[in-house]
């Protein structure tokens, strides 16, 4: 709804919005013309999913289509200046509901087809780079300034009222800015916010690369047509994930893009405080776009619910034989006081060891997290002198803990502390959190929650690469970008 024959409407469900349709009912198309009616409806055939995990195809139930492929996994981080900034895969599908349901029958006008994947974001090189992805949209460079950005809230005002303007095409309503056509979004506001942004800029994506074409309008009337600009009139969304919009929000069954989420997308993310399995694997979807579960603020060491799908350390030795049973005993029903143990050591002045006065790398992880995740990061921390760090011993015990270690395939040479207070220095929330630090900020001897300087350091957070997150480092906080490159380049081949 609404259906419309010509410029008149045939039917309509509390008042919900439509585009102009030709105004005269009759046409024809064809060499040898076949007349008939211009009907206008909304069909929904396309279906996005957001997810924070590379290639999990949460719309099919969380299947894991990974090849083989190297690609980024969901992330965020916090920029120098404080805003937080996000990244995200997606997949969009089509999806003919109405046809291979046949709820209409012999109806041409529908689309025809079957349920189908048709893009993955993760097989795109231009959807984690903004720099390549200039090939796609060149005029991105004439709207970066703040003129056409304050633009966009005239977009926004509309989408809010009606439909977005389409003479504002870089424009994605009150969700920001269509450009660039690529996973990274700047200012991370919220999982339903960021899906429907995404859903946007993947939509427009296609159209640009003329794999989505335009079915409206007089235009439309005998079949699709090439329509390399987005008109984002012709797209509404309805979220099917993790909560179904099965009823009307703010009086409309869907929302055109661009439309506030004020206004919809309240109460859609959920707010869960425990442990999460490593088999789970949640995202964001809807009828054309989704929305993201977020692992919520946890109690005790903090454990990313996703796994990670990686081959083996790289290694440029034979392993070493570990002699966990060698260690020594501790005493039966012993509980290490960690902040005791650190305290006695600045005490004593143990650990003080020289080190270079550049920025430092500091990646706090959790041995609870998923086990290729680990391997990978203790492969590649040593090779930029990285610094893993954890918040307490595994089980209160330092042979669980040493033997664990062992098991990461790296241990010997990846440099391992255990620093309670580095996690309430930084604030740390999630792991792994990659903290790329001032000398003064990393050896700072506050103990308050949060008490490092802000402008000391630069935090990425998120399971991702070090070479993904060192890259956003160099794109996203020019103070630190030159060490960036310079630890990225040791993560070479």
């Amino acid at each position: 709804m609404p259906i419309t024959l010509g410029g008149g409407t045939l039917a309509t469900i509390g008042g919900q919005e439509d585009i102009l349709n030709p105004s005269v009912p009759v046409c024809s198309c064809g060499v040898n013309p076949t007349v008939g009616i211009s009907i206008g409806f909304w069909e929904p055939v396309r279906h996005v999913e957001v997810v924070r995990r590379a290639f999990c195809l949460v719309s099919l139930g969380g299947v894991d289509l990974n090849p083989g492929i190297a690609a980024p996994h969901a992330g965020r981080s916090v920029d120098a200046g404080g805003d937080q900034n996000s990244f995200y895969q997606a997949h969009f599908y089509a999806n003919p509901v109405l046809f291979w349901l046949q709820v209409v029958a012999d109806f041409p006008c529908l689309e025809q087809g079957s349920f189908d994947l048709a893009y993955l974001t993760e097989v795109d090189p231009l959807w984690n780079d903004d720099e390549l992805t200039l090939i796609l949209n060149p005029e991105a460079v004439l709207f970066a300034n703040p003129v056409a950005q304050a633009a966009c809230a005239a977009d926004c005002v509309a989408a809010t009222a009606g439909f977005g303007r389409p003479e504002l095409f870089w424009c994605a309503g009150c969700q920001g800015a269509i450009h660039p056509l690529d996973g990274h979004v700047p200012y991370h506001l919220g999982g339903v916010r960021t899906a429907e942004l995404l859903a946007q800029r993947l939509t427009a994506k296609l159209h640009r690369e003329l794999l989505a074409w335009g079915r409206h309008g007089s235009a439309g009337l005998c079949g699709p047509y090439f329509l390399p600009v987005m008109d984002k009139r012709a797209y509404k969304s309805q979220l099917t994930y993790p909560i179904p919009a099965t009823v009307k929000e703010a009086g409309k069954c869907c929302q055109p893009f661009g439309r506030s989420t004020v206004l919809w997308g309240a109460g859609k993310e959920y707010p869960v405080q425990g442990r999460i399995s490593h088999s789970c694997c949640f995202g964001r979807g809807t009828a054309v776009l989704a929305t993201e579960w977020h692992p919520a603020r946890f109690t005790g060491p903090l454990v990313m619910a996703l796994t990670l799908g990686v081959g083996p350390a790289r290694a440029t030795e034979p392993a070493r034989q570990h002699r966990i049973d060698a260690l020594p005993q501790p005493m039966a029903g012993t509980k290490v006081d960690l902040a005791a143990v650190a305290r006695g050591y600045e005490a004593a002045g143990v650990g003080a060891a020289p080190h270079s006065a550049g920025p430092r790398l500091l990646v706090f992880i959790s041995l609870a997290m998923p086990e290729g995740s680990l391997r990978r990061l203790a492969a590649d921390a040593p090779r930029v002198g990285a610094v893993l760090v954890l918040r307490g011993l595994e089980g209160g015990s330092m042979i669980k803990t040493a033997a664990r270690i062992g098991q990461l395939g790296g241990a010997g040479k990846v440099s391992i502390q255990i620093d309670p207070k580095a996690f309430l220095r930084f604030a740390i929330e999630q792991v792994p959190t990659m903290i790329l630090a001032r000398d003064v900020a990393a050896t700072s001897p506050c103990q308050e929650r949060g008490c490092a300087a802000p402008e000391g350091f630069v935090a990425v957070a998120g399971d991702v690469t070090l070479a993904h997150a060192l890259d956003h480092v160099a794109r996203s906080a020019p103070r630190f970008a030159r060490e960036a490159r310079r630890l990225r380049a040791g993560l070479e081949p």
